[in-house]
Formats: C-alpha cells, structure tokens, sequence
C-alpha cells in the first residue's frame, strides 16, 4: 500500500527474505482461494481479530543463553509490520514534512494496535489514542467490526503486515489442516520445532493444546469456521452451520476424520456460546 518494493529493515534478527514470508493480504486471497464461497475481506476480519487477540504473538527468549539467542533469527518468531515515520532531512537540519515507508520491524499484538492508532490519527485525523485504556478501548472497537469497515489506512496496515510462512505452517498443523499457499499442502506435517529450537508459537498457545486421546482433526477448523459464520449471520441456525463447515471442510480432511452431522449441531451449543 505504501510504496512498491521497498527497501526492507530488520529488527532483530536476520534481513527479511521475500520467500519466507506471506503478507496477511496475501494469505487471506489464498483462503479465498481455496473455499471460493468467502471474499478476502471476511478472512482478513479473522485475521485481525486473531492478530489483535495475540494469536501469532512469541514468548520473549529471556531464558536463553546469549550465544544461543544471537543465533536464532527473531524476525521468524515475530509479525513484521510496515515502519511509517518521518527522517532526518541533513539539508534543512529538519525532520522531513511527510511520512514515509522505511521497512519492517517485529512486532507483537500490543504493538500493532500503537501503529494502528497513529496510522489512523495521521493519515485519516483520526482521534489521538496513547493512553493504556485509550489504546485497549480502540482494540475493542476493532474487535466488533469487519476488517471492510476499518479506515483506508488501518485496512492497508494489515494487509501489508508480514509473518514468517514457518509460523503459519505450524499455526495451521495445529489446527489439523494444511496451509492454502499453492506447492506447499504438505508443509504443515513437519516438525518446526526440533530439539534446542525454540517454539516460534506462544507458550500459552502450545499449554492449549488438549491432552489425552486427541480429537478428530478438523474440530478445530470446524470451531473456528462456525464461529465465523455465526458473527456474519447471527440467523443462521445451528444445523444449517454444521453443514456448511462440514461441506467445506470434505475438501481438506479425510472423511474418517470428520464427524458426524449430529455430532457438531449438538456441540454448537457450546461452540457459539457468548458468539
């Protein structure tokens, strides 16, 4: 949104390399994409809901040895967001007038909802919001509306916000569903997590994972997708939901791991509280 091939910053970690990363934009038309009944715009409303609840947030390194954390590339582990600001202008001994695009920088949830605040107050006069409750208050507000409803600005924000296709191939592995970028339907039955390597997936994601004889495997895009449903169409009735993720989800599960029809309208109930 901002320029076109710009030159890419890093902080920390190694420079960005344009193949190890998707932009959510990117991601939410491959989505489209793959279930052809939903836009980009209602799988970027899931995304940023995601990003603003810290779903693809990282746990900070503090334990790790120094030598160790020198050698692990941060800019994996974290979002990567458009850095807008103002330079040093050497010849007027001024900060320029104008606003610009200077690279990418890591980010978690906290962050990206600060950037959102001044992205809207300078380029959309929006209000200024730099209080904690001012900026939780804002989170909120974004949280209730579609991502086609946000400002110009916030919505091309989150568009060009990067994350490491290593994160999403294990985001999706354990969502039991393989990741919708084209030559990589396998990508999500490796191991991203080898011995001495840090988990590039938050800690209290990972202590969410079920215990004991694990579920059928689609329960969990089945939860997700239902919920999505819900919030676009608060009539739509329960039955008439099961079948709806279940269609789509025949296409990217094996039928012995789908359940029955009866078996998700009876657990909607419990799926769609509080939706």
């Amino acid at each position: 949104m901002f320029v076109e091939k710009p030159v890419k910053t890093w902080r920390p970690g190694q420079p960005l390399r344009d193949e190890a990363f998707l932009s959510f934009g990117e991601l939410a038309d491959y989505q489209a994409q793959r279930y052809g009944k939903w836009t980009s715009s209602s799988f970027m409303t899931s995304f940023s809901h995601l990003i603003f609840r810290g779903a693809f947030d990282s746990e900070p390194l503090d334990h790790l040895p120094f030598v160790d954390f020198m050698t692990i590339d941060q800019s994996l582990r974290y979002l990567q967001i458009p850095m807008i600001g103002t330079q040093f202008d050497k010849k007027s001994n001024m900060l320029a007038d104008s606003a610009e695009f200077l690279g990418y920088g890591c980010a978690n949830s906290d962050d990206v909802i600060v950037r959102l605040a001044l992205m809207h107050q300078w380029f959309e006069y929006g209000p200024e919001r730099r209080t904690a409750e001012e900026l939780t208050s804002y989170k909120k507000e974004l949280l209730t509306r579609e991502f086609e409803y946000y400002p110009n600005v916030v919505q091309g924000f989150l568009n060009d916000t990067l994350i490491a296709k290593e994160k999403l191939q294990e985001w999706y592995r354990l969502r039991g569903t393989s990741v919708p970028w084209p030559l990589a339907s396998n990508d999500n039955a490796l191991t991203l997590n080898p011995a001495k390597k840090p988990s590039i997936i938050s800690a209290t994601e990972s202590r969410n994972t079920p215990r004991g004889r694990p579920p059928k495997s689609a329960w969990t895009f089945i939860k997700h997708r239902s919920r999505q449903l819900k919030r676009a169409d608060q009539n739509l009735l329960n039955k008439v939901i099961a079948s709806m993720v279940l269609d789509e989800a025949t296409s990217d599960f094996n039928k012995d791991d789908l359940p029955a029809h009866s078996t998700v309208v009876k657990e909607l109930g419990k799926i769609l509280n509080g939706v």
